[in-house]
């Protein structure tokens, strides 16, 4: 739970026309919808996105980090929370930025789809793959690579139209 403690903390150093007032007005909700992504708490995602009516506010609240890099997105992705990140990715109404909420890097440089690698979770990679493919997201060599060692997704890669 240390790791909520220092995300109040981090609204201080997001950086856009919202950042300062956004960390005063809305860093305890931040902290809550974090909290909520990590424990997979649907209602509480829901609730977080009802109370902030501007979409671009809405936007940027989903692509905000703390000052480990970590967004909402990255939480639902490392606790295996495939439900929270369909409701993430939908709520970005501009494609533009649903794009940068799933390509961005964060963390040692890693995107989403790189972390459900990593901490295997198959289900969430799908779902991720589906938003790649439904953006026109094409996925590196080197990560293609890697999904494809992976013989469970081998189907799922064919099936989206990944594999040539």
């Amino acid at each position: 739970m240390k790791i909520f403690k220092k995300l109040m903390l981090s609204m201080l150093i997001v950086c856009s026309t919202y950042s300062m007032s956004f960390g005063m007005k809305y860093g305890g909700l931040w902290h809550e919808f974090c909290e909520a992504a990590s424990d997979g708490n649907i209602n509480k995602i829901k609730i977080c996105l009802e109370k902030l009516k501007d979409q671009d506010l809405r936007s940027y609240f989903i692509r905000a980090k703390d000052e480990s890099g970590y967004t909402a997105l990255l939480y639902a992705t490392m606790h295996n929370h495939k439900d929270i990140i369909r409701i993430l990715i939908e709520a970005v109404k501009e494609q533009a930025q649903k794009v940068a909420l799933i390509t961005d890097t964060y963390v040692n440089n890693l995107t989403a789809l790189n972390l459900a690698l990593i901490y295997r979770h198959p289900n969430v990679v799908i779902v991720l793959l589906e938003y790649y493919k439904q953006l026109g997201l094409e996925i590196s060599p080197n990560l293609l690579e890697e999904l494809k060692s992976n013989p469970d997704l081998l189907p799922i890669l064919q099936d989206l139209g990944f594999l040539k």
